[in-house]
């Protein structure tokens, strides 16, 4: 007896490599969120921001998230435009990504280790986690 889901698996599975050569899927980004991210904890966040002067804070929210109240001198690059704004950035730099809750900041550092940075980590618990705790945050513009 032939099992009609064979064909369709395979006939999905040739669709699905069709001309994705290259190209980053959501597949992509759970395996390497899953294997290569680095999850640190809010204090972890905190001292490693006080320690390294060269880390950057990439906040990944959007911006009227990010003005309600972000990390000093966290850069506002949303989850959304990662694959335009990470090509300015050098693939060895130490990047620390920040959200509302940990989510969006775990898809935008695995973006950024499928696409060949190094040093990438998502601050788990994110901005309600940050704030929770009585971190300081800065309010405003950009």
């Amino acid at each position: 007896m032939q099992k009609p889901w064979r064909g369709l698996i395979i006939g999905s599975l040739l669709l699905a490599g069709c001309g994705q050569a290259g190209r980053l899927t959501s597949a992509t980004v759970v395996r390497v969120q899953a294997r290569d991210v680095q999850n640190v904890t809010i204090q972890q966040a905190q001292a490693a921001i006080a320690s390294d002067p060269s880390l950057l804070v990439l906040d990944v929210r959007e911006a009227s998230e990010y003005e309600g109240g972000h990390i000093a001198n966290a850069l506002l690059r949303p989850v959304g435009s990662v694959a335009t704004w990470s090509q300015t950035l050098a693939k060895d730099a130490h990047i620390l990504c920040v959200c509302r809750s940990g989510h969006r900041s775990s898809i935008a550092a695995g973006q950024l280790v499928a696409n060949g940075f190094t040093h990438v980590a998502s601050m788990t618990g994110g901005m309600m986690a940050w704030t929770a705790a009585g971190f300081p945050v800065v309010a405003g513009q950009r």
